[in-house]
């Protein structure tokens, strides 16, 4: 029996007010994806951004590498301007071991068609 194949690794911004944005990230999240993230979320913190709402519905693994990322922009943005949204099981593991959930924001969605 074969295996799914893993999501590709891909990146999506989209700027919701002059300050907020909305990142889509899929595919996993790792020692060699997670520069793009970095590369990504460093270009709209320059541009400005207050709140940046990150949805990993499509991330089914996350490792130490992407936690860094997803820390490192918390820390600029402070625990109300960064927020993560659809964490799977796996990535709420690794939040929780590290304890990385103590300092990131998660939430689930309230209104049809948000970010799981």
């Amino acid at each position: 029996m074969r295996e799914a194949p893993l999501p590709e690794f891909g990146i999506t911004a989209e700027r919701l007010s002059n300050d907020s944005y909305l990142v889509r990230v899929s595919g996993e999240l790792d020692l060699h994806t997670a520069p793009q993230l970095d590369n990504e979320l460093e270009g709209i913190l320059r541009d400005g951004a207050a709140y940046v709402l990150v949805d990993l519905r499509d991330v089914p693994f996350l490792d130490s590498s992407g936690l860094g990322v997803l820390l490192a922009a918390a820390h600029r943005l402070g625990k109300d301007g960064f927020v993560l949204s659809g964490l799977g099981l796996e990535s709420r593991r690794v939040l929780e071991i590290t304890g990385a959930d103590r300092v990131l924001t998660v939430v689930e969605p309230s209104i049809k068609g948000a970010p799981a």
